[in-house]
């Protein structure tokens, strides 16, 4: 499996967080283990007083949501589906172009994702906690025997 996604590496998306937190009453997240993303936060992932959680599957669906403008993929892990937004991040020679991207997250890769729970600071369509990505990674597609060889 290659990572994809690092969150570390997704330091636009840790700012846009940790502004929403730090300037807003209504916005962000409940800033309970340090600002998001910060060394206080990191280490309080790392010994576990955020619990990290692990999804395990195969990519089952890739669409647009929202005005077919954001990018989301579905995984199905143990005959449950949850949807997630589809990113990539820097690593050795930057970030993926959207073509690169489209093909990374094909139906039938599996994927592996590293996630921690983090409370809204509001509800949010009546979500109280926001499941905030910390890794993906996603493998080749393998063939099934439905699939004529070419």
């Amino acid at each position: 499996m290659r990572k994809i996604y690092d969150l570390r590496e997704d330091t636009d998306h840790v700012i846009q967080v940790q502004k929403a937190t730090l300037t807003t009453k209504e916005f962000g997240l409940v800033p309970e283990h340090g600002p998001f993303g910060s060394p206080e936060w990191w280490s309080a992932v790392a010994d576990g007083r955020i619990p990290v959680h692990t999804l395990e599957g195969r990519i089952s669906r890739v669409f647009l949501s929202g005005h077919n403008d954001w990018e989301e993929f579905e995984v199905e892990s143990n005959g449950e589906h949850s949807s997630w937004h589809r990113v990539t991040s820097g690593g050795p020679g930057g970030s993926v172009d959207r073509f690169e991207k489209a093909a990374l997250y094909e139906v039938g890769r599996p994927v592996r994702l590293k996630y921690v729970r983090q409370r809204f600071r509001q509800e949010i369509q009546g979500l109280s906690f926001s499941k905030c990505v910390l890794e993906i990674w996603i493998g080749e597609r393998t063939s099934s025997a439905n699939e004529a060889s070419v």
